[in-house]
């Protein structure tokens, strides 16, 4: 019975970092990340997010989907230049029985699509949704640095590349 064995377990609650008392590189690694939050994270991985060779090959994993779209909102916020905003359709295919309020889908960002109001900067770092073209490396998870904005589309270079396109 569960219950029978978690009675036996005894708790104790940590107070003193161990590894710190005899790592100051460490200690000095902890003090720097301060107290957990996303925005002390990400001010500590992107320190300049002007800088592009360190943002290129730099990133904040997150485990659900509105930490990623709150961080990545901060840093969009941080980085020069003006903002240029993206909306998606909203309109649902007539064919479809499903009937579905149009406010409906502003509201959602399922896994693998980009949310209904895509703001963006030149600068800016993206990563490809979906393969374009696998002969020229742009697959899923290509990562892109945004140069310029049409009025219906976003001109990037690849990041790997030596050269920008």
């Amino acid at each position: 019975n569960c219950e029978d064995i978690w009675n036996r377990v005894e708790k104790f609650h940590l107070t003193i970092n161990q590894r710190a008392i005899d790592d100051p590189e460490y200690a000095e690694l902890i003090l720097e990340i301060g107290d957990g939050s996303n925005y002390d994270l990400v001010d500590w991985v992107f320190p300049d997010v002007n800088t592009y060779k360190l943002v290129e090959s730099s990133a904040v994993l997150t485990v659900d989907n509105r930490t990623a779209l709150r961080i990545n909102e901060y840093v969009l916020d941080k980085l020069n230049g003006e903002m240029k905003e993206f909306v998606s359709i909203d309109t649902a295919d007539k064919d479809n029985a499903l009937n579905v309020d149009p406010a409906v889908f502003a509201t959602e960002t399922p896994a693998g699509m980009p949310p209904h109001r895509l703001r963006l900067k030149v600068g800016a770092q993206i990563v490809l949704l979906r393969n374009l073209s696998v002969e020229a490396g742009l697959c899923n998870g290509t990562r892109l640095t945004i140069v310029s904005f049409g009025d219906d589309i976003i001109y990037c270079h690849r990041n790997t590349d030596t050269k920008k396109k």
